[in-house]
């Protein structure tokens, strides 16, 4: 796209596209909408190589494994769906911020390099979840609405922001907060 022209026009979805992801090794694209709908796109020639029905409310964030042959995506209807990327299907789902009567939805999902998986929910709790999509831990000490989860580069910390500009750090094999950023 050195001269500026537009490439591809994607035309799938019905509504806002509210996420977008780059597979790590660039040979995918996956977009979200507000009403649940998710695709995976070639890049390339710009053709949908998968749609992905699971979700029936607005895909919040998505995020790929390492190797691109997993995407899990996250949405308000409080589903996390680990989606294999070689054949199109939802490998698991997993509710990980429903408790009792809260609101469960899923704002946003991060992958370490080992695997593992953060999320952050309008609960206004972050989860911790193996690679398999088995709960390890909850961190639950917000004050205010947590709207991103990311890990360190050695995978050792899970950071959280919140609504409020507060970001604070765990240590998830220990499951204790170790600290705030900013403060």
């Amino acid at each position: 796209m050195a001269n500026g022209k537009e490439l591809h026009k994607i035309k799938k979805h019905t509504d806002w596209v509210t996420a977008m992801e780059f597979s790590p090794d660039g040979s995918m694209l996956a977009s979200g909408d507000r009403s649940g709908g998710l695709h995976v796109w070639d890049p390339e020639g710009g053709s949908i190589i998968f749609t992905l029905d699971a979700h029936k409310q607005q895909v919040t964030e998505m995020a790929w494994r390492a190797d691109s042959e997993l995407l899990v995506s996250v949405a308000e209807d409080g589903k996390l769906v680990m989606w294999d990327t070689i054949e199109g299907w939802a490998a698991k789902t997993v509710v990980p911020h429903k408790e009792g009567k809260k609101d469960g939805s899923v704002l946003s999902v991060a992958y370490a390099k080992d695997g593992c998986l953060a999320t952050a929910g309008r609960n206004k709790s972050v989860g911790y979840l193996t690679g398999s999509g088995s709960f390890k831990a909850s961190f639950d000490a917000f004050e205010d609405l947590p709207t991103r989860v990311a890990f360190t580069h050695d995978g050792k910390h899970v950071l959280a922001g919140d609504f409020e500009g507060r970001v604070q750090v765990w240590d998830p094999k220990e499951k204790r907060r170790v600290g705030f950023l900013g403060q």
